[in-house]
């Protein structure tokens, strides 16, 4: 093949659409959950739920000023609250369980108040996004952050997945902790996004899975739960779970945050829109970002032919590693 062909079958892959890809959309413009911290979350609208053993806590730890939500356990406490969907948090109902709904209603003392109008509407079918602004001012080492933990429906098809945002890193939950990213988080507000795409837990053709981007950069993708690998990060519930809960998911997180806002679009999944280029988005193509496509891009696409970051193959590479950061986007 000569030279000149070469770089016309580059280029005609360089327009394919790439599969799974989502649409860009800014968190502004989002279809569903808004709470901009503009007051605490149980006198917001739409109401988070309180399931703290005293609802003082709220006050005690945390405040919102300036349009921001300032979390402080740093040095002792704990504070949390839960967005509800259609079905709470009905695994603290199965008969045997402690009886944790003190009260019935929105926003009072309880844990996850079931209702079918509630505003949390994830549907693992059409996929969601979810973006939330914070700034973590400190948080302490070996013990939990400041977690987002995610319930999206019944019946065991949704999943069940939640992420610890500290100041040097965000991992998983769950006894594996898995790191999923190294970072500064200090120093101003930075935007973490869920994008979950469409599929069942429970159908392995559908094959679930969410990106994550931090400050409009992919930085790792959640998979499902692999019981014989021991690997991903999206969990079948045998119990009905719909709920966002934001805060102290353990009596043992320490952290100090400042978050701007939370939001969340039920209409599907979207990638940031990255305003660049003076104030417009990368074009298709532009691999080094320098906001042209040309045979500089091609470049950089060749230096990566046929390289793999598929973090299930063990032959293809960590781009979590610094050393590999030149062949990783």
């Amino acid at each position: 093949m000569s030279k000149k062909s070469l770089i016309l079958a580059i280029s005609v892959l360089c327009l394919c659409t790439v599969p799974g890809r989502a649409e860009p959309r800014a968190s502004e413009n989002f279809v569903g959950l808004r709470y901009d911290c503009n007051e605490l979350p149980s006198l917001a609208n739409p109401v988070w739920d309180v399931p703290m053993i005293d609802p003082n806590y709220e006050s005690v730890y945390a405040n919102a000023v300036g349009g921001k939500l300032e979390v402080n356990v740093l040095a002792s406490g704990s504070v949390s609250w839960s967005m509800p969907g259609e079905y709470g948090a009905d695994w603290f109902r199965i008969p045997g369980k402690p009886p944790y709904t003190f009260l019935q209603g929105r926003g009072l003392y309880h844990y996850a108040y079931p209702d079918a109008n509630n505003p949390w509407k994830t549907n693992y079918e059409t996929g969601y996004t979810l973006e939330i602004s914070t700034e973590v001012i400190n948080s302490a080492a070996g013990q939990w952050g400041y977690c987002f933990y995610i319930g999206e429906g019944r019946s065991g098809n949704g999943a069940l997945y939640d992420i610890e945002i500290f100041k040097d890193k965000i991992t998983s939950g769950g006894a594996a902790q898995r790191l999923l990213y190294t970072g500064d988080l200090t120093g101003r507000q930075h935007k973490i996004r869920l994008v979950r795409f469409p599929g069942s837990i429970l159908d392995p053709f559908e094959f679930p899975y969410v990106d994550l981007y931090v400050d409009g950069v992919k930085v790792y993708t959640l998979l499902p739960w692999d019981s014989d690998f021991e690997t991903g990060e999206m969990f079948r519930g045998s119990w009905d779970q719909q709920w966002l809960y934001m805060g102290s998911l353990s009596g043992s997180a320490r952290y100090h945050v400042k978050t701007d806002y939370i939001r969340a679009d039920f209409t599907g999944p979207y990638e940031p829109y990255v305003t660049v280029c003076d104030g417009n988005a990368y074009p298709m193509g532009d691999f080094n970002q320098d906001c042209v496509v040309d045979l500089k891009d091609l470049q950089v696409m060749a230096q990566g032919w046929l390289l793999c970051s598929d973090p299930t193959d063990p032959s293809c590479m960590n781009c979590n590693n610094p050393a590999n950061a030149e062949y990783c986007l």
